[in-house]
Formats: C-alpha cells, sequence, structure tokens
C-alpha cells in the first residue's frame, strides 16, 4: 500500500515553561540521534530542516542528522 507523504512540525510556545530545554528537545529532534530514531521508524527526515515564520537564529539552516 503506497501513501502521501507525512510531515511533521514542531515548535516551542512563546510561554514554554522551561524554554531551554524545549531548544535541547528540539535540537535533539532534529539532530544525528533524533534523526536515526525517526529513520528507524520509518519516517525519513527532510534536511536541510525547512523553516516558516518567526525563527529563532540558533534554527535557521539547521542541518539535522
Amino acid at each position: 500500500m503506497n501513501g502521501s507523504v507525512i510531515e511533521y512540525g514542531i515548535t516551542i510556545p512563546k510561554n514554554a515553561e522551561h524554554p531551554d530545554l524545549a531548544v535541547q528537545f528540539v535540537e535533539f529532534v532534529l539532530g544525528p540521534k533524533g534523526s536515526k530514531i525517526m529513520e528507524a521508524n520509518g519516517q525519513a527526515m527532510v534536511t536541510p530542516v525547512q523553516t516558516k515564520g518567526n525563527v529563532p537564529e540558533w534554527l535557521k539552516g539547521f542541518s539535522g542528522g
């Protein structure tokens, strides 16, 4: 059975209780370890990461795994 592409998004709310931990989590998900986990579960990562809207400088151009 063939399906369509599934796209996921990830964000950090402006009022996140622990924004520093949220940044670490996003970096993990988009980094080599997170990419490996996603790919092992049939979800290939799109790299470089595609961003939209008001994106923090640290995320712009993030290359992922």
